[in-house]
């Protein structure tokens, strides 16, 4: 059945019983101008499963999708662990740089528990603590949105109140000038957890003005420890960045 409705018009054709096979095949024919909707419907034989539409939540096993193929673009997501600090025999160490802007770093700390060693940058809860990250290599495809995780803990016996984290970044490019200023800094309000249990503080999609694929991230991280409702020491124990990338 064949209609010239439409601009180019459009229709279907039966066909069964070819080759001893009495599962009748449908074929659509999609109007020309793209502006009607196509529906797949499955075959009779209990063999098939719902053939997959536009529209379609099916999951797909068994098949090769290859990112690097023309005509695919999957975006993906990788993560990028920044260790606040390092311990060596005994001694900590901030994994991290100097704030350029002349903030006070974060104090390292080793937290040998007895059982494991979790180091940390301990940022105070009455003064304001910043430190600058490594750079980051921004891959080709990058997709534009970025989200950050601080994992931290309080040792406080009964903490509470919120610690108030402030994320910033910078790119740099192949052919500008090393020195850039940061965006505008994100406050992260997180409500502290209990004793000696690990907090999340997340912000997502952070702010990432002047930043494109091939350039090199910067992210400082701080705490304003005069104004946040929490006194104790924050021990941040790393940053989780997550970055999207079109391939």
């Amino acid at each position: 059945m064949f209609s010239t409705d439409g601009t180019g018009g459009g229709g279907f054709l039966c066909e069964g019983s070819t080759g001893g096979n009495s599962n009748e095949q449908l074929h659509l024919f999609a109007a020309a101008d793209g502006a009607d909707t196509t529906d797949f419907i499955a075959t009779a034989s209990a063999a098939v499963t719902d053939a997959i539409g536009a529209a379609t939540t099916s999951t797909l096993t068994g098949k090769t999708l290859n990112v690097e193929s023309s005509g695919n673009d999957v975006t993906t997501v990788s993560y990028v662990k920044l260790g606040a600090a390092m311990c060596v025999a005994a001694t900590a160490f901030i994994n991290w740089n100097d704030d350029a802007s002349g903030g006070t770093e974060p104090t390292p700390a080793c937290n040998d528990t007895g059982a494991i060693q979790r180091p940390s940058a301990d940022f105070s809860g009455s003064a304001q603590n910043n430190f600058d990250s490594e750079e980051i290599p921004l891959p080709t495809g990058f997709a534009g949105n970025v989200d950050i995780t601080i994992r931290y803990v309080s040792v406080a016996a009964s903490p509470t109140g919120n610690v108030e984290w402030e994320v910033s970044t910078v790119c740099r490019a192949i052919g500008e000038s090393w020195d850039g200023a940061y965006n505008a800094a994100q406050t992260i309000t997180d409500a502290v957890g209990s004793q000696n249990q690990a907090n999340d503080a997340t912000q997502t999609n952070i702010t990432m003005t002047g930043c494109a694929a091939g350039e090199d991230l910067m992210i400082r991280v701080g705490r304003d420890g005069t104004n946040d409702t929490n006194n104790d020491l924050a021990k941040m124990l790393y940053a989780l960045v997550t970055l999207r990338r079109t391939q």
